[in-house]
């Protein structure tokens, strides 16, 4: 007996099955299993030529990848390289949490082994392959997953390319963490779904182990997405078991439990993430999330013919198409496009069709489906009634883009085309049924791709009239690959095709319809790495020279010319420019002091350079050099102090002088018997976590540091624990005695402390009772053969 090559096989079932088929090579030639090896290769290949000019270096990621990503893990990458953890990022919005902003994933194992080969100095082109191994991983994992549900033979190879190369997976290339965790998602719930079918503990630890480590790249809305379908698999499972064999109830429960198991040591890995990322993400400004903002990246009604002609509303790339702007919601808002792509492929609907006809494992392709059509219902938001249910219940309610549940539809839909390709290759579809599945399918998708080229929805959709002509012709491909894939199987259910050239054509025709629409989508001809280079070289003078000459910049126009920039946004942790502006969803709610203009702001912030813009064309001409600014450290020795209510007020009016006094609050600070002025306060060590001030001063003052407030933030004086008081609405303040005195501030976490130790017991633990299940494995395995020889 053969065993499972890794998809879900029990040892008993054999991996090559006889079937009479008039779609083999002969009557009754078994439909052979392509090894694993044949598989990786293919997929190694499709990923080589699909990425292939990003790994040439002529074609480059852009957005969320050159001005967020990239500049981080730059910054990541030589922090470690010079021996410092990154804990806090000094660069943007006058400082913020570095380690604790889970979209950095400073702990991720990809993210390790790249700042290892990046020495320190991590170039775009490493970056990007980091990003295009989860494809590959992707479509092992997909091709895994279907194994699992128990598709066979080339079925699977069609699901890993379908889901690798999906409209969701390509689309949100940008968004590196996004595709951490889809990557990874069809070998989590593989791994999950074997062991809690099949009582196989190994595979549910591995399953806890990967989805712990793929939780440190950070993106919990995916995660949470994962988690649920887990949930709904594992009702499922326990309904089918004890329909089937109520006598196996223990052996349920004791999978049910070490299922629970895994799942919190999964936590439990990623504890050291996640509790410094809570105390972050409660002083964020996205801490409260209205249902009103939780809409935002639904789809629309509209949007479901994309799964026929995923160009219709237009496209948003790196390199667009001049005559197909993303028209949809004024095409003013462009990442709404990649936010709602649900295109799998027209061949992968005709197919996925075929798969949900036949009596094999029916129940867990019909779970297939329904988590599918799951997935793009919530994603319809308000337009649909799903969303407003289940996204009014934490911790769905913390989350907008619905949108992007449907990854539950691009992996649901090629497993089943999978099925559909595998049962019609060993014709387990009878020709009557199959036929009319085909025609059915394929003529409704080819309608209504005649419907749209032909303009006849063109008013009811709204089509700008200047473009109706080139919105037209996307619906052309559709009609191509409708026909192709109708005709090619019309003629296998009828015997014309041998199975392994239907297997063939059918893979030949996914790749050529992901190809048409995705690859293009990510190419941009610009190096992000150029760009921050050249601001570099050009802004030299941005950069500070600490510890004796600390400053800050202002890089971004305000009011009317906002969108005037000096740099790149997140320019300052790949330059080392302290800005005051950056670019992050999770800013701080007091990322700024206040004060009575945007002036006074500049000076508290220690900002010396500041953008000149043209006030008739709003475009930055250059900077200003700023004289007015305060020091990053100084002494003050008047103390007003108000409570929470008045605070704002207070120092907004213009009745308190902030040059030479600190508003306070919620703390009674006082400086008794000082007369001002006297004290010095000198940065004599400077690092990202940790600098000393060196005080002197007649009498007790109050040191103001240019530094943003932050809970994990300690101080001593002379090395004794003092306060740190949040000052002038966002910045730090210690009390200082007269004399002369050492005033180091460091960055200790406690968050980060408690979840680094729980994170080494779990994955202790984890790692533990796999080697033992491993090992009893191996040793039954021995012991088997032994008694056989015997």
């Amino acid at each position: 007996m053969a065993k499972s090559s890794g998809g879900g096989m029990k040892k008993e079932e054999v991996e090559f099955i006889s079937v009479r088929s008039p779609r083999s090579t002969r009557v009754d030639k078994p439909v052979q299993e392509p090894s694993k090896w044949l598989v990786f290769g293919i997929f190694a290949l499709i990923t080589l030529i699909f990425f292939g000019p990003h790994l040439l270096g002529t074609s480059f990621l852009w957005e969320d990848f050159s001005e967020q990503y990239f500049p981080f893990q730059s910054y990541a990458a030589a922090s470690l390289s010079g021996g410092t953890f990154p804990f806090w990022n000094p660069y943007t919005f006058g400082g913020m949490p570095f380690f604790a902003d889970l979209q950095n994933g400073v702990l991720y194992p990809g993210h390790l082994i790249m700042y290892l080969l990046s020495g320190g100095e991590l170039s775009v082109w490493l970056a990007q392959v980091v990003v295009i191994v989860h494809y590959f991983i992707a479509m092992v994992g997909a091709w895994f997953f279907a194994g699992v549900v128990g598709v066979r033979s080339w079925g699977r190879v069609f699901a890993g390319i379908g889901f690798g190369l999906s409209g969701v997976m390509v689309a949100q290339m940008i968004h590196p963490n996004m595709i951490f965790h889809m990557a990874f998602f069809p070998l989590i719930a593989g791994f999950y779904w074997s062991g809690l079918r099949e009582g196989r503990p190994m595979h549910t630890l591995l399953s806890g182990l990967l989805f712990g480590l793929v939780m440190l790249s950070g993106h919990p809305q995916t995660a949470l997405y994962i988690i649920f379908f887990l949930l709904l698999v594992t009702i499922f499972e326990v309904v089918r078991q004890l329909r089937e064999n109520s006598s196996s109830r223990p052996v349920l429960i004791r999978s049910l439990v070490l299922s629970l198991g895994a799942m919190l040591l999964a936590a439990g890995v990623f504890a050291v993430q996640y509790l410094p990322s809570s105390q972050l993400a409660e002083l964020s400004q996205r801490s409260e999330m209205t249902y009103e903002a939780s809409l935002d990246g639904s789809l629309e009604m509209r949007q479901l013919l994309t799964l026929v002609a995923p160009e219709y509303f237009g496209v948003v790339a790196a390199d667009p198409p001049d005559d197909l702007p993303f028209w949809l919601r004024g095409g003013g808002d462009r990442y709404y496009f990649w936010e709602t792509v649900i295109y799998v492929g027209i061949v992968t609907l005709v197919l996925a069709a075929l798969g949900l006809v036949g009596t094999r494992r029916k129940g867990s392709r019909w779970l297939l489906f329904g988590a599918g059509l799951l997935g793009v219902a919530y994603g319809l938001g308000d337009n649909f009634i799903v969303h407003p249910i289940l996204g009014s219940i934490p911790p769905f309610d913390t989350f907008r883009i619905p949108a992007r549940m449907s990854l539950y539809f691009a992996l649901a839909l090629p497993v089943l085309a999978g099925f559909g390709l595998d049962m019609v290759m060993r014709g387990e579809i009878g020709k009557p049924t199959g036929t009319k599945v085909v025609v059915s399918v394929g003529g409704a998708m080819l309608f209504i791709a005649l419907l749209l080229a032909g303009g006849a929805l063109s008013s009811t959709l709204e089509v700008p009239p200047a473009i109706a002509d080139a919105i037209s012709t996307t619906a052309v491909p559709p009609i191509l690959f409708t026909l192709i894939s109708v005709g090619l199987l019309f003629m296998a259910l009828r015997g014309k095709v041998p199975a392994l050239g239907t297997a063939v054509a059918m893979i030949l025709l996914l790749v050529a319809d992901l190809f048409t629409f995705g690859i293009s989508l990510n190419q941009s001809p610009t190096n992000p790495e150029d760009q921050l280079k050249l601001v570099d070289r050009n802004l030299a003078a941005f950069r500070a020279a600490p510890p004796d000459d600390l400053f800050r910049v202002q890089m971004r126009g305000i009011g009317n010319y906002g969108g005037a920039m000096l740099t790149l946004r997140n320019q300052g942790p790949y330059s080392r420019f302290m800005l005051m502006e950056g670019y992050n969803p999770l800013v701080l709610q007091r990322a700024y002091p206040k004060g009575p203009d945007f002036e006074s702001v500049l000076d508290l912030m220690n900002v010396r350079y500041a953008i000149d813009v043209d006030s008739s064309t709003g475009a930055p001409i250059g900077y200003r050099t700023r004289t007015s600014q305060l020091p990053h450290a100084r002494l003050v020795y008047s103390v007003q102090s108000v409570d929470s209510a008045s605070e704002e007020e207070t120092l907004t009016s213009g009745g308190v002088d902030l040059r030479t006094t600190a508003v306070v609050t919620d703390s009674d600070v006082s400086m008794p018997g000082s007369s001002g002025g006297g004290g010095t306060a000198r940065i004599t060590s400077w690092s990202a976590n940790e600098f000393t001030v060196k005080t002197s001063s007649p009498a007790p003052a109050l040191l103001v540091l240019s530094e943003t407030w932050y809970p994990a933030w300690k101080a001593s004086v002379d090395g004794e624990s003092a306060e740190v008081l949040r000052v002038n609405w966002a910045q730090r303040g210690v009390v200082v005695p007269e004399g002369d005195h050492a005033v180091v501030m460091s960055y200790e976490s406690d968050a980060f402390a408690t979840g680094r130790l729980i994170s080494i017991l779990s994955l202790v633990i984890l790692i533990g009772t796999i080697v033992f299940f491993w090992w009893r494995a191996r040793s039954e395995e021995e012991g088997e053969e032994v008694r056989e020889d015997s």
